[in-house]
């Protein structure tokens, strides 16, 4: 019984975390935004995020 008391537990609390991970997902899309622009990505993100290549420039 005891066994099947936690295994609801585990259910619940995954529930509870997918929940509330994906709400704060959507309002971070919503105000900030997921994603970087396809500009940004085709330039490079470490330059564009960070201003400096990664790996001193070995592609």
């Amino acid at each position: 019984m005891q066994v099947l008391i936690q295994l609801v537990a585990v259910a619940a609390v995954a529930a509870y975390s997918f929940g509330f991970t994906w709400v704060i997902a959507k309002v971070v899309d919503a105000t900030l935004g997921l994603r970087v622009r396809n500009e940004e990505e085709m330039v490079d993100l470490d330059i564009s995020q960070h201003g400096e290549r990664a790996y001193g420039g070995i592609s």
